[in-house]
């Protein structure tokens, strides 16, 4: 009987600490290759997104706004008959502009130089996580270690293969 007892106690035990493994496991994995390629922050909603990979996030782009998203140095390049949507920056998690990335844009070129700009904070693979960075539009971006725009900072910078001693420390960011 009291064998019996200790098997069902080993079973229940064995059962709890998967059960809490699993829970506890991080939503992409420990190794980030299920984690997504891509992530959209749309400054003209607030609203951010994930993808598999950029076509989906491009996709993602054309359906919600009926534009492109483009990557420019300047509003003056913008491509003749094309509704387009402005890259602001790009995070990326790896150095010299590799791996994984997110995404922040807007339908107004302006938008950094009139000081209106975008806040955010950096969520799922990307907290904790950025490595290098690309700015459009006339935009800087600066990166704080804190949530909310709080802590330690970096930056204003534009674009950076390297963000030096803030390596894998950016909780938010400001882009304007």
């Amino acid at each position: 009987m009291l064998n019996t007892r200790n098997r069902a106690r080993a079973a229940l035990t064995s059962t709890l600490l998967v059960v809490l493994t699993l829970t506890a496991s991080p939503a992409y994995g420990a190794d980030r290759d299920s984690a997504p390629d891509a992530c959209w922050l749309n400054a003209d909603t607030s609203v951010v997104q994930c993808f598999d990979d950029s076509t989906a996030l491009d996709a993602a782009v054309l359906a919600q706004t009926g534009g492109k998203l483009v990557r420019l140095a300047s509003a003056s390049e913008k491509p003749a008959g094309v509704l387009a949507i402005f890259t602001m920056a790009e995070f990326y998690i790896n150095a010299s502009y590799g791996g994984s990335f997110y995404t922040v844009s807007s339908s107004s070129s302006t938008i950094c130089t009139t000081g209106i700009g975008q806040n955010g904070n950096l969520t799922g693979i990307f907290n904790n996580s950025v490595s290098s960075l690309k700015t459009y539009i006339g935009c800087q971006a600066k990166l704080y270690d804190g949530a909310g725009l709080t802590g330690a900072t970096y930056g204003p910078v534009t674009t950076t293969p390297g963000v030096g001693a803030f390596n894998d420390r950016a909780s938010s960011f400001r882009v304007d």
